[in-house]
């Protein structure tokens, strides 16, 4: 017919444009996402840096920016001991350092030469294979509540001008943890007058829990007489409190009563939440990353070698994917994955773990098998559950899956053998025509 061949060639141009949109439209989404979350940094009030292993600054928020004096792009690339303290080498008791060396959390507190006092957190950052390529920093300021300690420990009457106006819930209690004092911010946390809390004790206002704990770390101040600190989360409004429960002497030397300051931290702990989250999940699927199947795979191998049982590792792999994102676009393959996620979530029980590892990879943990063909069931009930196309927009798209096994502690006894077992499993499926499951077979000389 007349024309036939313009016309396939117009229509093949839409649909690589609608490709493209869709493709830009998925980044720009996740460009969205991000600064979101960097959003949620810049209103923090503590200084917030991202450092590469290098001591770099890859990233800072809002609060660091105007403490250094610099913009975020004049920080960038810079190393970060050249603004905090100005220094040519890093510092030795850097907490960042120290979290990137011992893969740990790292806290210190640290007064400056100009008199000030820091509370520093370091955290360490992981890239999908696990490997440390970085780190996050928290630093506030503290100067006002290590003033106010000192303060309270000169008299009481000082202890009450200095405290009665902060913002900080502040109050005194004695070894049985009846009130002395309090100033307004504790009794607004409260909602009651003071008449109403003076020589009441903690536990008629809060949980027997709480109270449990609280009494636990007055005695550890009455016995060491040397301050501690906690973290509290009040179940009265789900707010996270920093705790610092300090000593009051006499000239004597004995133990008055304590001081108890709380300094509150929600904002902060939901950005490590955050901060948390994003370090062991994908962000595309909300899934699990390989970081955190990791650690639940440490565990399942701990509790299996105690309780003598068995479970299995999986690897799933799409099959022909790449055909997906070469003729649809990587928008329609990411929602592919996205869909996949979603329905492998519902195959298996609460205490499983499924992760997404990277491209069109997935693992999967089995806990606590009773029984070798239970793990053929689940097996067989993934690959059926791929016999329903996946509809999405205006894509109906038939997908299978190859599926590797390997059992705990029948075909090895650790992370690295089951891993590389399920692997060579999952190849032997590809290899017997796609679309079913193996189970690992060692090689027999």
């Amino acid at each position: 017919m007349p024309g036939t061949k313009d016309h396939d060639k117009t229509k093949g141009q839409l649909i690589r444009e609608l490709a493209e949109l869709r493709q830009r439209i998925a980044e720009l989404e996740k460009s969205e996402a991000v600064l979101e979350k960097e959003a949620i940094l810049n209103t923090l009030v503590e200084h917030v840096i991202h450092e590469d292993r290098e001591m770099k600054i890859l990233w800072a928020n809002g609060a660091a920016c105007d403490s250094a004096g610099l913009s975020c792009e004049e920080l960038i690339g810079r190393h970060c001991y050249e603004i905090w303290p100005k220094r040519s080498d890093p510092c030795p008791d850097c907490p960042v350092m120290k979290a990137m060396e011992t893969g740990q959390l790292q806290e210190m507190e640290k007064m400056t030469s100009d008199g000030r006092f820091w509370f520093i957190r370091g955290y360490p950052l992981r890239d999908e294979k696990d490997n440390i390529v970085g780190g996050i920093e928290f630093t506030l300021e503290i100067t006002e509540r290590k003033r106010a300690e000192d303060a309270l420990r000169e008299s009481e009457e000082k202890y009450r001008s200095l405290v009665e106006f902060t913002e900080d819930p502040v109050y005194l209690v004695n070894r049985q943890k009846q009130y002395l004092f309090m100033n307004a911010a504790y009794l607004a946390r409260l909602g009651l007058p003071r008449d109403h809390v003076i020589g009441k004790t903690y536990g008629e206002f809060h949980s027997c829990e709480e109270t449990q704990v609280f009494s636990e770390y007055i005695e550890q101040v009455f016995k060491s007489a040397r301050f501690v600190q906690y973290e509290h989360e009040s179940r009265r409004d789900d707010k996270y409190f920093l705790r610092t429960l300090s000593p009051v002497k006499e000239p004597d030397g004995s133990i008055e009563a304590l001081t108890v300051i709380s300094k509150d931290i929600t904002e902060r702990k939901r950005a490590e939440e955050e901060l948390t989250y994003m370090a062991t999940h994908d962000s595309l699927t909300g899934l699990p990353n390989r970081m955190l199947f990791s650690d639940r795979l440490a565990q399942a191998l701990a509790q299996a070698h105690r309780r003598k049982k068995k479970f299995a590792v999986m690897l799933l792999d799409l099959d022909h994917f790449k055909d997906v994102n070469d003729s649809l676009g990587h928008s329609v393959g990411d929602q592919l994955l996205r869909a996949v996620g979603n329905r492998l979530r519902g195959l298996l029980r609460k205490g499983d773990t499924i992760a997404r590892v990277g491209g069109d990879e997935f693992l999967l943990l089995v806990s606590e098998i009773a029984r070798l063909k239970d793990v053929k069931t689940v097996a067989q009930k993934i690959l059926d559950a791929f016999q329903k196309s996946v509809v999405f927009d205006s894509h109906t798209l038939q997908i299978s899956a190859s599926i590797g096994v390997a059992i705990y502690p029948d075909d090895g006894d650790n992370d690295d053998t089951l891993l590389h077992h399920a692997d060579i499993a999952m190849y032997r499926a590809k290899e017997k025509g796609r679309g079913n499951y193996q189970r690992f077979i060692p090689l027999r000389s």
